[in-house]
């Protein structure tokens, strides 16, 4: 990571970004640059078949491994907050508020009162872990604003409403890119690998108490892959993708990711079908160490996510928030059709 060489000001200016995730907002420290051939300090939007274009102000941030440290931070400590949000978000299904609540109130309950935070268990690392890439993943989707009292002298756009950012102030893109870079090449990819590495060891460990545990870390990263392929559907369109989809080779890989996961899932859940476990028989099944509450919670789901299935069986979208979520209570699992770039 390195720093932009040439910068116009030794001023440097300290803004706040929101993508409408968190309710919390990340905190920058940027600086104005004077910008190279090649760099894009605009942004540009289609209104039909009319191409649009804004400029903004070019500021970059001003020390790009702090910025890294603090984002950081600001995934660890506002992961839990945010996915809790979703459980309020009139925007998603019932289902999925609902199990989303399930997962920080499991999470919660796994905590050990009496340890600090690096003597907890596995399970619970594991979905603080689930927690903060879900966070991330969100943060490399939609378009930031500024939405703090400094707005880099930049006002709203409000002339035009086909502006996709109408009424706000668009993040520099420079800005942007950095903090996508960020994202992407430095935070993600170790979390991913630990993530995939302790949903490995308790998979193995093939413990009847882990399933619970397992089944809401599924759920949250295959529903984010449906946020994640509807938001470059949208990009693509946006900007007049010829495959459908912005950044196609990432979608194939997304959707590759959504498969292998099932995959995972299924080799554990193995075929039993949770609507065929009554309260009698559940202590020879493996959802014997549900709570009565979560026991009644996954059977209503698994009905929910069966109708849900019937409709994706003559038409396909990957991008449908119940789309890669119902396929985990499908009988008979195999990989299903994917995008191909």
């Amino acid at each position: 990571m390195k720093d932009i060489g040439d910068w116009a000001s030794t001023k440097t200016r300290t803004i706040q970004l929101s993508l409408g995730v968190c309710s919390r907002p990340i905190t920058v420290v940027v600086r104005k640059f004077r910008p190279a051939p090649g760099d894009i300090t605009w942004r540009y939007w289609r209104d039909g078949n009319i191409t649009k274009r804004t400029d903004l102000a070019p500021y970059a941030l001003a020390n790009i491994r702090q910025s890294a440290k603090d984002l950081t931070t600001y995934f660890n400590e506002n992961a839990v907050t945010a996915v809790s949000a979703i459980s309020k978000d009139n925007r998603v299904s019932e289902v999925i508020r609902e199990t989303y609540l399930r997962a920080v109130q499991h999470y919660e309950s796994l905590r050990v009162p009496e340890l600090d935070d690096s003597n907890q268990k596995l399970e619970w690392h594991f979905l603080k872990d689930v927690f903060r890439l879900w966070l991330a993943v969100r943060h490399t989707a939609g378009s930031s604003y500024i939405c703090g009292d400094d707005k880099l002298d930049m006002e709203p756009k409000s002339d035009d409403k086909s502006y996709p950012l109408w009424g706000r102030v668009s993040t520099p893109r420079m800005v942007v890119a950095q903090i996508d870079s960020i994202i992407a090449k430095h935070f993600i990819p170790p979390l991913r690998r630990k993530v995939l590495n302790s949903l490995d060891l308790l998979i193995k460990a093939n413990k009847t108490q882990d399933w619970f545990t397992i089944y809401v870390a599924i759920f949250l990263l295959l529903h984010n892959v449906s946020t994640i392929s509807a938001d470059r559907r949208r990009h693509g369109k946006a900007n007049g993708a010829t495959k459908g989809y912005s950044l196609p080779g990432f979608v194939e890989d997304l959707h590759l990711s959504a498969n292998i996961t099932l995959a995972f899932w299924h080799y554990y859940r193995t075929d039993e079908d949770p609507l065929e476990v009554d309260c009698i028989d559940r202590h020879r099944s493996r959802l014997v160490d549900l709570g009565a509450e979560q026991f009644s919670f996954v059977k209503k789901s698994c009905m929910v996510m069966r109708e849900k299935r019937e409709e994706f069986r003559t038409a396909v979208n990957w991008d449908e928030e119940h789309y890669w979520i119902c396929r985990m209570f499908d009988m008979n699992w195999s990989a299903g059709e994917s995008f191909k770039s």
